[in-house]
């Protein structure tokens, strides 16, 4: 399962647990729902690989997840001002979620062409 590009959703939640962990604002609540998101995303693939309705909900989630990352930034914009070197994690964790997010899209466009070749 590493192998996968929606592995990077892992990652992501990670990320989002240590950026929490490193500080202390009340923006944290919003990397501890991303964390969460990042999870559930993931393992909804693992729960159930086949259907077609589960892909579209993961890259509806991802998007969803790099809305609220966008939505820290704003945040901490306009509580703190200068960003610090722990602020780049969620930029990273951004990347990662958008690049899990491309995977997924992949696999939908590999499955809707081998369903064209079936019919």
């Amino acid at each position: 399962m590493i192998q996968r590009r929606q592995s990077l959703l892992v990652v992501a939640c990670v990320l989002a647990v240590v950026c929490v962990c490193l500080r202390q604002t009340w923006l944290d609540v919003l990397q501890v729902v991303s964390a969460a998101l990042s999870a559930y995303t993931f393992f909804l693939f693992v729960r159930n690989q086949v259907q077609d309705t589960t892909r579209r909900l993961q890259s509806s989630l991802c998007l969803a997840n790099i809305f609220l990352i966008l939505v820290w930034y704003v945040g901490l914009a306009v509580t703190q001002g200068q960003p610090t070197t722990v602020d780049a994690i969620p930029m990273v964790e951004a990347i990662l979620v958008f690049l899990a997010r491309q995977g997924i899209l992949g696999d939908e466009k590999k499955i809707r062409a081998t369903e064209r070749l079936r019919d």
